[in-house]
């Protein structure tokens, strides 16, 4: 809670790197990411989360618990799921719609087969949780 950002670029005469003209805008729009280079001022947790520069905000005493927790109940899901999902999002930005649905429908026609899909359906059938092992 206590984290800042800052794009000290243009306080140092300097043009933005490192990708940062492509990831920016796609993350919080032009004419925010143009404000926060120009502005070069320190951005707080809260705003970051606001800008969707993070997803969340942890209090800073118990940060490590909350990762810690979050990694935990990520890598207890169905990841082979989640990986296919990061790509599909990933592609988003260079395929037209009709080339995106028919990536998301071999996708799902191949998580479909796996044991983690398996167990999920029937984990909801039978009103209880899903096992996932990544397979």
């Amino acid at each position: 809670s206590e984290a800042r950002f800052i794009m000290a670029y243009a306080g140092i005469g300097c043009t933005a790197d490192g990708g940062t003209t492509y990831f920016l805008p796609r993350l919080v729009g032009l004419g925010r990411a143009m404000e926060i280079y120009l502005a070069s001022q320190p951005i707080g947790a809260e705003y970051a989360c606001e800008l969707g520069l993070v997803n969340q905000v942890f209090p800073s005493g118990n940060f490590e618990q909350h990762a810690l927790e979050t990694a935990i109940r990520l890598s207890e899901g169905p990841t082979q799921a989640f990986g296919t999902v990061k790509q599909l999002f990933d592609h988003s930005w260079e395929s037209d719609l009709a080339t995106q649905l028919d990536a998301e429908t071999t996708a799902i026609t191949d998580i479909g087969l796996t044991h983690d899909f398996q167990d999920g359906i029937k984990a909801f059938r039978d009103k209880r949780q899903a096992w996932f092992q990544g397979t």
